[in-house]
């Protein structure tokens, strides 16, 4: 509530001081992200979100979420690099953010470098 009665928002890497961001051009492999998720998952993690993508489902966008012990995973549309460029060019999201989706994209994953 105070922070909705503030004029600007604190980003929690501000405010607690924390910071890790993982990057990485391929796709996670969905047995091994099970078990780490089911194993090894760091109780020390206090919140974690971004989009990912399992080698199992190519065509696939995946939001992650996590807040203490939440944990969320959930569609996030299309993984563009999934259809040739023609069949993206139908797509509005695409279309609106096709210059910062190509900037730097990856040939072989169709990520950012």
């Amino acid at each position: 509530m105070e922070e909705l009665e503030k004029d600007e928002h604190t980003p929690e890497t501000e405010e607690y001081g924390i910071l890790h961001l993982f990057i990485d051009q391929k796709p996670f492999d969905p047995v091994r992200f099970w078990d780490y998720l089911q194993n090894k998952f760091p109780a020390s993690i206090i919140r974690s979100k971004g989009l990912f993508w399992l080698a199992s489902r190519p065509d696939q966008a995946l939001v992650w979420s996590q807040a203490g012990g939440s944990l969320k995973a959930e569609g996030a549309g299309v993984w563009w690099a999934s259809m040739l460029f023609h069949e993206r060019m139908k797509y509005l999201p695409f279309l609106e953010n096709q210059k910062q989706i190509e900037k730097d994209w990856d040939k072989k994953f169709g990520i950012e470098k």
